[in-house]
């Protein structure tokens, strides 16, 4: 089975060598590597075109003006040939087996989708994050990169642009499909942590999109308690918890914007089957958030990091 790869580049010249070359060295060898050239100003592209000349069989290079990640993604998923589709950020790396491992997982099972937990790496030192870890599709990390799909599963989906969440928006698109999927419960993908990380800067109004992102979601027609394990897993506890980890003077602001939204949809949190069917450290968090302390349920998670969120 051919495997397309989808990789956005935007001025990632630290990151982008290691990326590729992580890629190119798979064990899996069936590959297609479809880079999109998103308007980089750095020496993105002198990095890309040593790899063209060297791997030209594995790569489909594309140049585009500046249009987002969103748009790239869309437009390497019209250039894709695969029967499997997969993306990686150019920041990040894989290790060597990571195809190769996923890919038997995939075929064995006969499933549309697998997906694989995640080394976190900051300032070069890892930590293993379990994203095979979940009460159901719902609440299941949204991240596209620790996962390989069948292109079937992905047909008539495309990603929602310029705004961010639009990995949540796509995934939660996919979920709608009801996939079967299959986990790998090996750390193969590695998520790079730095200052220029989308998720990991302080423009916290920016964090507003995931109403947006989730609004599409629901005027398709989904259950209430499908849109409450939305509501509660990613927004109430994932986005709130990420806006009070930055610094900014719209904080405030977007907090008391998404505590609005949480509570316009969901009552009580009480009566929802997300709040009954949890662990009591995860009740503690969503209580908090709910309540409008969730500087309580930060200090919380910055001591001791054992709620999976």
């Amino acid at each position: 089975m051919k495997l397309s790869i989808i990789i956005p580049v935007y001025n990632s010249e630290k990151f982008l060598d290691k990326c590729l070359a992580s890629i190119i060295n798979q064990t899996y060898k069936n590959l297609e590597i479809i880079i999109i050239n998103d308007g980089s100003t750095d020496n993105s592209k002198k990095i890309i075109d040593k790899y063209l000349k060297k791997y030209k069989k594995y790569i489909k290079y594309i140049e585009q003006e500046n249009s987002g990640q969103a748009h790239a993604r869309n437009v390497g998923l019209k250039s894709a040939s695969g029967d499997l589709i997969t993306f990686v950020d150019s920041d990040d790396y894989i290790l060597p087996t990571m195809y190769e491992d996923m890919i038997n997982i995939l075929k064995e099972k006969d499933v549309d989708m697998v997906m694989c937990d995640v080394y976190l790496e900051k300032e070069g030192k890892k930590t293993v994050y379990s994203a095979t870890t979940f009460d159901n599709i719902y609440s299941c990390p949204v991240s596209l990169w620790n996962k390989i799909f069948k292109r079937k599963i992905l047909n008539n989906i495309s990603f929602i642009e310029k705004i961010w969440y639009e990995d949540y928006n796509y995934f939660m698109n996919i979920c709608l499909k009801n996939p079967t999927y299959a986990l790998c419960k090996k750390p193969l993908y590695v998520y790079v942590t730095h200052v220029g990380s989308t998720m990991n800067n302080n423009n916290s109004l920016k964090n507003l999109d995931i109403i947006i992102a989730t609004e599409d979601i629901i005027k398709k027609g989904i259950s209430k308690q499908i849109e409450e394990t939305l509501i509660i897993n990613h927004i109430l506890i994932d986005t709130i918890n990420r806006v009070y980890n930055q610094k900014s003077a719209e904080k405030k602001l977007v907090i008391k914007t998404l505590n609005e939204y949480i509570h316009k949809h969901i009552k009580s949190i009480f009566k929802t089957k997300e709040f009954k069917n949890t662990n009591i450290k995860r009740k503690i968090i969503m209580l908090l958030n709910y309540y409008g302390l969730g500087y309580l349920s930060h200090i919380i998670l910055k001591i001791k990091r054992s709620v999976n969120i």
